[in-house]
């Protein structure tokens, strides 16, 4: 493996395989426009660009990506930028399906455009949590919920709850997007969910805490599913997005009735 910079990016190239890597390079800043190629070629051999690695996008001034076909895998957080939406794919959509990358998408961005049509991050998720919310909506019909609420014995402490085979609650659970900016924090969890009219509504609770904690603000809100992606495309990550959340309701919701959840309307 050697590491070069060809027309302005680091590459790491397998002179076995002849496939280059996209990497990092931690003492300069890639801006503007960041096109990959699908060929580099070095000292006369050619290699194919076949992965991105963790690039670390986050702290550079990147306002444009391109990417060719011929990329298999990108790193996770490699793309993560508050300023890029969307990315260009020389691609179909059928073989962007394929690359291998965090399956909470690449942060911020919103839409990949392929060559034969874009792929939207928000219509891709709510394809993707339909079955958990079939399911979700199926449990509170057959146990006659009307809304169900974390139960009592968990809480923001960590506690062992024997239904979960001693997994730890530490409160990060239901917690589906967050996003730090300028020393303050903004977390969104899901404390609820109603049933009415044949409609899934959410309690979605924001906790803001600004400049190191020293001012904070806690509120909640009732959303509807499309509200609820809303936030969870534009503030997931690869640590917190939306459906292991709904998952781990379908956990609560098989484990626990009337008697022993807490089902009450928040004050």
């Amino acid at each position: 493996m050697i590491e070069v910079i060809i027309e302005g990016i680091n590459y790491c190239l397998n002179e076995e395989n002849l496939t280059a890597q996209v990497i990092r390079n931690p003492e300069r800043c890639y801006t503007g426009e960041f096109v990959v190629p699908e060929i580099v070629v070095w000292e006369n051999v050619s290699y194919q660009v076949t992965s991105i690695g963790y690039v670390d996008f986050v702290e550079y001034g990147i306002d444009k990506v391109v990417i060719p076909a011929t990329i298999t895998s990108i790193a996770i957080r490699t793309l993560y930028n508050r300023f890029l939406k969307d990315l260009t794919y020389m691609g179909t959509k059928a073989q962007w399906a394929k690359v291998q990358r965090a399956k909470q998408w690449l942060g911020d961005i919103q839409v990949v455009h392929c060559t034969d049509g874009d792929i939207v991050k928000k219509d891709e998720m709510l394809a993707e949590i339909e079955p958990t919310l079939q399911k979700i909506k199926k449990l509170m019909q057959e146990k006659n919920f009307k809304q169900f609420y974390i139960p009592d014995q968990f809480n923001y402490d960590s506690t062992v709850d024997e239904h979960f085979e001693d997994e730890i609650w530490d409160g990060d659970l239901n917690l589906f997007a967050a996003y730090c900016h300028h020393g303050s924090w903004v977390r969104y969890t899901i404390e609820g969910i109603y049933l009415e009219n044949d409609e899934l509504t959410f309690d979605i609770s924001s906790y803001i805490w600004y400049d190191d904690c020293k001012e904070e603000r806690c509120t909640n809100d009732r959303m509807g599913v499309n509200e609820v992606v809303e936030l969870a495309v534009q503030y997931d990550n690869y640590d917190w997005t939306l459906p292991p959340v709904l998952e781990f309701y379908i956990q609560l919701l098989n484990r626990y009735n009337h008697e022993d959840a807490y089902i009450e309307y928040p004050a």
